[in-house]
């Protein structure tokens, strides 16, 4: 359970970077991202929440255009809640859905939470760490949640900013 708002961006980085740690070969990657992750980590964060984890538009249940529920919660902890909103720039950048921007706003408006991009990248880089920890520590070149990326990462990086 985070103690400080600062913990809200850290705890779950630190778990991950314990299970790199264990059961991977060293990669100085990881290791980078883990601590520009934790030097850029909110001090601010308003409020835990349950992160979801793994959000994107295949977890969400609908019917009749209404999400019903929300699926795939293996990767839920308690954090900062911008790590979601992160989770759904890094999927864009495989798997692009729509106006970011419009639907971050609306979220905001929602929540009562500012847009705040640079909270949100934090997540992104968090989400992509993540991914990164497992593939690297695997025997095999599965990757995680059978994705690859499809474009090249400088075609992802263009499309990233362009959507939002």
């Amino acid at each position: 359970m985070p103690t400080t708002p600062r913990e809200n961006s850290t705890l779950d980085v630190d778990h991950w970077q314990s299970f790199h740690r264990k059961h991977a070969p060293a990669n100085p990657v990881v290791t980078y991202a883990c601590n520009w992750l934790r030097r850029n980590a909110s001090g601010d964060v308003a409020r835990t929440v349950l992160v979801q984890g793994d959000t994107g538009p295949g977890n969400f249940v609908q019917h009749e255009g209404v999400v019903t529920a929300v699926v795939e919660w293996e990767l839920s902890h308690l954090g900062d809640p911008y790590e979601d909103l992160g989770r759904i720039v890094a999927r864009s950048l495989l798997f692009p859905f729509g106006d970011l921007r419009h639907r971050f706003e609306v979220y905001a408006e929602a929540s009562g939470l500012p847009f705040d991009r640079n909270r949100i990248w934090h997540g992104a880089v968090t989400a992509m760490t993540k991914v990164l920890t497992p593939v690297d520590g695997s025997q095999t070149a599965a990757p995680v949640h059978g994705c690859l990326p499809r474009r090249p990462t400088r075609e992802c990086h263009r499309h990233a900013h362009a959507a939002w």
